[in-house]
């Protein structure tokens, strides 16, 4: 392989911050530190474009199998045909000693693997420096392939040569030892554990070798290890790439999916910088160690892209976009401290125009409680989850009711409906066998145009059903079994809207009076709903509660009437019309739903005998055998767990 070759270097001048303040490595003509390895400083004289074979500084692989990963999956399909071709030489040819001949004249003996790339693109050729890279990243335990010379092309065709580095061996089993032992520390913990525990390791074991940034500039190399995993932790001193590479070498032990991003600091056009990008909860974040290691902060720690390309002095980072996952989320960026969700209880709740989005607060926590969803926004809960150390929660059974789609079958840590675009209206609760004993599981929703419901618990429905109103947001929180519930202050007094609030009317046929209008409101104890008058000595012959200007369905009444007995309980509606007979007594209830947590109360003003006390729930309210007109009848809704009124001494007065 007599052929004519053409040196081409590389630069990458790996800056560490100092204070906030960069270390200015100034590039000559010919630089020599490439923070992706060595160059070669011979001046090279072009020849025919086809004739013109470039070499690189890259490293290799040998010991550890070399696999595809995560950089892998951003590759185009050419690009992907590429890596596997480089992999597929590591894992199977021997190095063979092959002479190349320079445009310089000058000649280089190595010991090579042949990657054929002939039938790759023109493009993909001309960019196999950075699918070299690639591959090698994903494989940072690999040393055997030194970072020395990746010689491509030649009048023979489309070849990528990576030379063998004899020697390295033993480093790759003193790296792969150091990075076990790294590794052993954190097995056992949670995925965002591992990645803090991890950036946490070397940013206070690793020291930056800036006298290797420093050499490299002068033309010196007294450390090249520095770039590699090797530097980070065997021997405790690296550049950027080091840290970068050891970083990718621990999460793969550790199964945290990452890759290295080649980038520039901002100060050049060309490549300068390494740092890491990793995968956690299927979604992506940026976290450059070697400049958290320098300001002793966590400035670069799990970021989004545009939090990347934020400047931090004069410097910032930029990078190949299209070669990277989209980092979009903030959840933990800069902040060691964040919940973790494999950690106790953690929630999700898709929502309206923003997707998947983590719960807040604490739901052990009264004052902060596990909330789901947004307020102020108008936006729809579809679906809500619940996690218990990182997995779906078999402790908290869910149900729900959807838009159009009804009652959702209790579900465990789950309710909703996914890429339907279905709103919640109302959700209920309960706890398995091994927590009931011990908790008391409180619920309540944001309820569109109405605000927060009061607090339910333990599979009581919590929202409304019925109106087409959605839940907004969802609040959840465990209490000791019969602690105190939490607070309602700000909230409405009924937690389930199967009656709309505000919404019952009604009026009642008065003696010399016809139809009267009520007064009151059904939702309040102090104002009840009032049919009738008092002190004018007027029957009431029929009542009429309305819901939206209709009957109401969730309210049925039953009255006793002169010369006709007992009437059967009708939605809305009890008496008779155009009769002149009196109402004795009456009897109201609630629909199965509502009557789930709320009770209908209700009391009668008897000729003769006034107010008398409050029945409730289909007990009989005015007198029985007697020949007395009812004169007004008072009716409030309460939840099931408030208290009486008034006096229910003597409702019906027999």
């Amino acid at each position: 392989m007599d052929k004519l070759l053409k040196k081409l270097t590389l630069a990458l001048l790996c800056l560490v911050l100092l204070g906030g303040q960069s270390l200015n490595v100034v590039a000559s003509d010919n630089p020599q530190e490439t923070g992706l390895g060595k160059s070669v400083t011979r001046t090279a004289t072009a020849v025919a474009e086809n004739e013109n074979p470039r070499l690189r500084t890259l490293q290799g692989a040998s010991k550890i199998t070399a696999k595809t990963g995560m950089a892998y999956q951003y590759l185009s399909a050419d690009q992907k045909k590429a890596y596997d071709k480089i992999i597929a030489a590591v894992n199977t040819q021997t190095p063979k000693t092959t002479t190349f001949k320079f445009s310089d004249n000058s000649t280089l003996t190595a010991s090579v693997i042949d990657v054929d790339f002939s039938s790759v693109t023109a493009n993909t050729f001309e960019n196999s420096d950075l699918i070299v890279l690639d591959v090698f990243h994903d494989n940072s335990g690999i040393l055997t392939f030194d970072k020395y010379e990746l010689i491509v092309g030649g009048t023979g065709g489309r070849h990528v040569y990576l030379q063998n580095i004899s020697g390295n061996q033993a480093k790759e089993v003193e790296l792969d030892s150091a990075a076990d032992s790294v590794a052993k520390t954190l097995s056992g913990k949670t995925a965002l554990q591992k990645i803090k525990g991890i950036r946490d390791y070397l940013a206070k074991n690793v020291k930056y070798d800036n006298d290797q940034v420093v050499a490299e500039s002068r033309g010196l190399d007294p450390n090249p290890l520095a770039h590699y995993a090797y530097g980070a932790l065997a021997k405790n001193k690296a550049v950027c790439d080091g840290y970068s590479q050891a970083f990718t070498l621990l999460a793969s032990k550790l199964g945290v999916e990452s890759m290295v991003v080649i980038g520039s600091d901002g100060t050049s056009p060309y490549p300068n910088h390494a740092w890491t990008l990793l995968k956690f909860k299927d979604k992506f974040y940026q976290m450059d160690v070697t400049w958290d290691a320098s300001t002793r902060t966590y400035k670069f720690y799990m970021l989004n892209d545009s939090q990347m390309k934020e400047k931090y002095g004069s410097q910032y980072h930029i990078w190949f976009e299209e070669r990277t996952p989209r980092c979009t989320d903030a959840t933990y960026a800069r902040n060691p401290d964040a919940k973790d969700p494999d950690v106790g209880f953690y929630g999700v709740a898709h929502i309206q125009n923003k997707g998947d989005t983590p719960a807040t607060g604490d739901i052990m926590s009264k004052t902060n409680p596990l909330t789901f969803g947004t307020t102020g926004q108008a936006l729809r809960v579809e679906n809500i989850t619940i996690n218990e150390n990182g997995v779906r929660t078999k402790n908290i059974n869910i149900a729900s009711h959807v838009q159009s789609k009804g009652d959702q079958a209790y579900a465990e840590g789950f309710t909703g409906t996914s890429g339907q675009g279905l709103r919640i209206e109302r959700v209920k609760m309960t706890l398995s066998a091994s927590y009931v004993a011990k908790y008391d599981i409180y619920y309540r929703t944001h309820i569109q145009s109405k605000g927060w419901m009061a607090w339910t618990k333990n599979g009581e429905d919590a929202g409304s059903a019925g109106y087409g109103l959605r839940a907004e947001s969802i609040q959840v929180v465990l209490v000791e079994k019969g602690g105190a519930a939490p607070s309602n202050a700000g909230a409405q007094a009924h937690a389930n809207l199967t009656i709309k609030e505000n919404s019952v009317s009604g009026m009642a046929h008065i003696q010399n009076k016809g139809d009267t209008r009520v007064t009151g409101d059904i939702w309040n104890a102090k104002n009840p709903l009032t049919f009738g008058t008092t002190g004018q000595a007027l029957r009431v012959e029929n009542i009429e509660i309305e819901e939206d200007a209709l009957r109401a369905s969730a309210i049925s009444v039953a009255a006793h009437v002169q010369s006709i007995g007992d009437t059967p309980f009708a939605a809305g509606f009890a008496g008779t019309s155009g009769r002149g007979l009196r109402m004795e007594s009456v009897k109201l209830k609630l629909n199965e739903a509502s009557s789930k947590e709320y009770s209908i109360w209700y009391r009668g003003h008897v000729q003769n005998k006034g107010w008398l006390g409050w029945a409730k729930d289909g007990a009989e309210a005015g007198s029985k055998g007697k020949g007395l007109r009812v004169e007004s009848v008072q009716v409030v809704i309460l939840p099931k767990t408030a208290a009486a009124p008034g006096s229910t001494a003597t409702p019906l007065f027999k």
